[in-house]
């Protein structure tokens, strides 16, 4: 049911969004019950600036989440041009198939390190 998307790529230090969108099974633009976002390093081990299970309250069929400032940092260590993040999102729905129905959905960002510039 989620179907996150991703722009360009997320800038060290900048501001990001992810728009999410949800449809039901027949492909028409349905609301989830419940929603919440996690951010992560690519293998899912680390969660960035302590987003795990954000909620976004009264969701709607269409979501921008906004990352911005230290959801967007390196992390010490990191050394690469390009680092991927790991963006999911989890909650329920209700349809004509039932209620309390599971979706999840997850994007790989790619952040690009910008060592000239570092932010702190």
């Amino acid at each position: 049911m989620a179907a996150p998307t991703l722009s360009l790529h997320m800038d060290e230090g900048g501001a990001y969004f992810v728009h999410i969108a949800f449809a039901d099974e027949n492909g028409d633009a349905k609301a989830p019950e419940t929603l919440n976002w996690t951010l992560t390093t690519k293998d899912g081990q680390t969660i960035i600036n302590n987003r795990k299970e954000e909620d976004i309250p009264s969701p709607t069929a269409s979501e921008d989440v906004v990352l911005n400032n230290a959801d967007c940092a390196v992390l010490s260590g990191e050394t690469a041009s390009k680092i991927i993040r790991l963006f999911t999102v989890q909650g329920t729905y209700n349809s004509t198939l039932g209620n309390g129905l599971k979706l999840r959905g997850q994007c790989y960002i790619p952040l690009d390190n910008y060592p000239a510039l570092p932010t702190s």
